[in-house]
């Protein structure tokens, strides 16, 4: 493998956790960020990215022609598996190491055997303790966590990374309040979309006609993982107390992306959908690239997550697509969509009764619905790829002109 010799240039290496593939070819929403991420990269080139990921033939095939990114392809150590009941009784004993560590063992041993000495090292979520060696290896002050969603610090973990960066000001409150680190070395670095992709567009009729809606009907959409904290089970207890027959749901995602496409969760789902008829339609997973269809033929988009959301991609892609949204007050949801318009719902046990009172509300006044349309697809072009890259290069020049804590 080549490398860089221009110092100038910054090698920063990038590890998710090794789940889903990179590029993100099977979806996932930090790996669909940090394709963004490759490919800006690719087209600018200002980073020398290393990026690691599990094998898989079209992520690799993707990669292919690549000039400033660098994959490193590490499949799982074979026999892994077989560990998992003795992890079970670590966990118990309270000794439990990570399930995945041989892979990062084998991950930095790659590292080691080519030589390759990064910059910083940003941990892309997953467990944060499975970068315990690398770090120690290349240094706590190269070694930073990238945040996806709210991690509560520990000694541990702290031990691991001399500095954060968070998707929302949310994580980074959530992150402060246990951990050691100078909050100056605890950044912010707010995700994007594909904003190209995702943008106003004619709707697709021909597609709303697929799926079984009626011109009449007035289609509420639902995307994401089909998980008990994204409320999509109160998103239908709202939606049968509703009388009106012509309001209808459309309910998009798997439950985990393309890996998972089926689990109690979701049959407990279809039966509940059941009661409500034609009413409920389920998509299954739709790949990233195809989805700003989906987005156009709604009316509304729902975001009832009854757990605290780092951030969300989901309503940011639905404002950028001009759809009105409907959402709850969910930590760091709020600080992306607060310029948008959105019509709010407070997590409550009486959840669905306040959905249904916001759809109704919403379907009687188009002229707001246009208004918040308008509002959420002019905010939305502030968290494009570009953006996210410069903010990305911004904070890897930062980092090493200052210095993490080392």
């Amino acid at each position: 493998m080549m490398l860089h010799t221009d110092a100038r240039i910054p090698r920063v290496l990038l590890v998710p956790p090794p789940e889903l593939p990179m590029p993100a070819v099977q979806g996932g929403a930090v790996e669909t960020l940090l394709t963004h991420l490759l490919r800006e990269n690719e087209r600018c080139g200002e980073l020398e990215l290393y990026c690691a990921s599990v094998p898989d033939a079209a992520a690799q095939a993707a990669a292919v022609g690549w000039q400033h990114n660098h994959m490193l392809y590490l499949p799982v150590p074979p026999g892994h598996r077989r560990w998992l009941p003795l992890n079970a009784v670590q966990r118990l004993l309270g000794v439990a190491k990570p399930p995945w560590e041989p892979w990062y063992q084998a991950l930095l041993l790659t590292l080691m055997r080519q030589k390759l000495k990064p910059d910083l090292v940003f941990a892309e979520g997953g467990n944060l303790l499975q970068l315990s060696a690398i770090s120690r290896h290349f240094g706590r002050g190269r070694t930073l966590a990238h945040l996806h969603g709210e991690t509560q610090a520990t000694p541990a973990v702290d031990a691991v990374y001399g500095g954060v960066a968070a998707i929302s000001d949310f994580v980074r409150g959530r992150y402060l309040e246990n951990s050691a680190l100078p909050p100056q070395n605890v950044y912010v670095l707010r995700n994007c979309i594909d904003t190209a992709r995702f943008c106003p567009a004619p709707r697709d009729n021909a597609l709303r006609a697929r799926l079984g809606f009626a011109e009449s009907d007035f289609v509420l959409i639902f995307c994401g993982r089909l998980q008990p904290e994204k409320g999509i089970a109160e998103l239908l207890q709202a939606l049968a107390l509703l009388p009106d027959p012509a309001v209808k749901l459309l309910i998009v995602g798997s439950p985990f992306f393309a890996k998972t496409a089926d689990s109690p969760f979701l049959q407990a789902l279809q039966s509940q959908a059941a009661a409500l008829g034609d009413r409920v339609r389920f998509t299954g997973f739709i790949p990233n690239d195809e989805l700003p269809a989906y987005y156009r033929i709604a009316d509304l988009a729902c975001v009832p997550s009854v757990c605290q959301e780092a951030a969300g991609l989901v309503p940011v892609e639905a404002m950028a697509c001009a759809l009105p949204l409907l959402a709850t007050v969910s930590g760091g949801m709020p600080e992306y969509i607060r310029d948008a318009s959105p019509y709010f719902a407070l997590i409550s046990p009486n959840l669905p009764q306040e959905l249904a009172a916001g759809i109704t509300a919403l379907r009687a006044d188009p002229a707001r619905r246009a208004a918040m349309a308008a509002a959420g697809a002019a905010a939305a072009r502030q968290y494009s790829p570009e953006a996210y890259y410069r903010d990305f290069v911004a904070l890897v020049h930062t980092v090493l002109q200052k210095g993490a804590a080392s």
